[in-house]
């Protein structure tokens, strides 16, 4: 078991199948209306601990990361060919600077 609590078992691969289905079938014998109780009661209290807060703020940050890293080369682009060069490469897979979907060409 991990120290952060994040993991009750660590299982190697080729067992797996064998462990997830043993897992599955004992919670297929507990009655559904119980699990939904313990599973709301499980996600309260890792809302109290902060767990979800956590969690989105997380998925924020990759968000981020990953938009840097697009900006980055947006701006590599700039810098090479120009702001115009720069937008209508960003635009083209969405029918150019105009947003029309689906793409049509510039004359029409």
């Amino acid at each position: 078991m991990m120290d952060s609590g994040m993991a009750n078992y660590v299982i190697p691969g080729a067992e797996l199948g064998e462990v997830t289905n043993k897992i599955a079938r004992r919670m297929a014998n507990i009655d559904s209306e119980l699990l939904m109780l313990s599973k709301t009661s499980v996600n309260r209290i890792f809302d109290h601990q902060g767990f979800s807060h956590t969690m989105k703020s997380s998925g924020e940050f990759i968000s981020l990361a990953h938009n840097r890293k697009a900006l980055a080369g947006f701006n590599k682009l700039i810098r090479e060919k120009g702001i115009k060069a720069a937008i209508q490469a960003r635009d083209k897979p969405f029918g150019g600077i105009d947003g029309r979907y689906p793409p049509v060409d510039s004359d029409g």
